[in-house]
């Protein structure tokens, strides 16, 4: 046997030792359970979701990978996803409350929610179940809307 292979045999074997109690240890997840097809699945009791899109002010286009985030008292900290190809986000399983969403993309100026063209921002308002939409319209960097 090469030196090579006795020291990753070796390096591999302590890595094992010790991984194997950490693995052991994580507790088993619980098997999600099929559902018929054409079924989607019901809102967890005590929860709400925001969706939407977000597009290019210009042409309409869609914008991909734009970062949406929520803030709110209600949360630890805030709730981030980033727009699909199509433009189309999903902030789900947020519990009630107010919160604060704002968009961002590189070559673009950030937009937070607002009812119309506002200067303060206004708080989007969820209740337990509730899906809001809230689509998103960015300007691109170097134009004035």
């Amino acid at each position: 046997m090469t030196r090579t292979t006795l020291a990753q045999r070796i390096v591999g074997t302590a890595f094992l030792a010790l991984l194997g109690p950490l693995a052991a240890a994580q507790p088993a997840r619980a098997q999600a359970q099929p559902r018929p097809p054409g079924q989607t699945p019901a809102p967890a009791a005590g929860t709400a979701g925001i969706a939407g899109v977000v597009k290019n002010s210009i042409d309409d286009t869609p914008i991909a990978r734009a970062r949406v985030s929520a803030v709110s008292d209600a949360l630890p900290g805030p709730r981030v996803a980033l727009s699909g190809p199509d433009g189309k986000y999903s902030l789900a399983d947020l519990p009630a409350g107010s919160y604060t969403v704002a968009v961002t993309r590189s070559g673009f100026a950030p937009q937070t929610h607002s009812q119309g063209r506002s200067i303060t921002p206004a708080a989007i308002v969820v209740a337990a179940g509730q899906q809001v939409a809230a689509d998103f319209s960015l300007v691109p960097s170097g134009f004035i809307a």
